[in-house]
């Protein structure tokens, strides 16, 4: 069968007899949620993504050996390039379908 609308585990006749369970009146939606709310979550990732990168920057350090020089526009260590090599990781080939 063509994917010609949302997935779904349900035929499409038998969609009317399951209709969706309604959400509790205390479950959050982030179609509830406010403006300030909204920018007060992009503040607070902002300063979690840093602190990551912080901690990150640490451990590469440590692995190092050595005080690094890091370029945070460009995200890379300038005075040490077996340090760039740790702040990335190479991943293995993924699954591949033939047919």
């Amino acid at each position: 069968m063509p994917q010609t609308s949302s997935p779904s585990v349900l035929e499409p006749n038998d969609r009317a007899q399951y209709p969706p369970t309604p959400r509790p009146e205390n479950s959050p939606a982030w179609k509830d949620v406010s403006q300030a709310e909204r920018e007060r979550f992009d503040h607070m990732m902002a300063i979690y993504a840093a602190m990551i990168e912080t901690m990150d920057l640490g451990l590469v350090a440590y692995r190092a050996g050595k005080k690094l020089e890091y370029d945070g526009a460009t995200g890379r260590v300038t005075n040490c390039p077996e340090a760039n090599e740790l702040l990335s990781r190479k991943y293995r080939q993924g699954w591949t379908l033939n047919g």
